[in-house]
């Protein structure tokens, strides 16, 4: 579920725009996602087939929780390459990883919200 709003913890599955084994190209609608304030659509993150729909309409569903899985050309849900998008998951550790350091500030303490620190620390 990706996260529409600051404050959003949660968003509800309206309905799928596009089904399971379907084609979708990055940036067209792929659902429609309803938040306290709107109904918002969402497009797809990657170009390639809807795979592994975990969520259906109606329901809640947890910022970050993987809801559907984006596969390549070529690709199987039983067989993941590196070109496999999951939609709104959290970066892996590889991608993590791949980040490159960036010089701490010279703050003696980092600021954040009580909601961010909870966040970071859950994570």
């Amino acid at each position: 579920m990706p996260a529409l709003g600051v404050a959003q913890d949660t968003g509800k599955l309206v309905r799928w725009l596009k089904s399971d084994g379907e084609q979708v190209t990055k940036g067209e609608p792929l659902m429609e996602v309803e938040t306290d304030k709107a109904t918002v659509e969402v497009d797809a993150p990657a170009s390639g087939t809807l795979s592994a729909i975990t969520a259906s309409a109606g329901d809640d569903v947890a910022v970050g929780h993987p809801m559907a899985v984006i596969l390549g050309p070529g690709e199987s849900a039983s067989r993941p390459t590196e070109k496999r998008v999951t939609i709104s998951s959290p970066p892996s550790a590889e991608t993590v990883k791949s980040i490159p350091a960036t010089p701490a500030p010279s703050v003696a303490r980092a600021m954040a919200s009580p909601k961010a620190r909870r966040l970071a620390q859950e994570r």
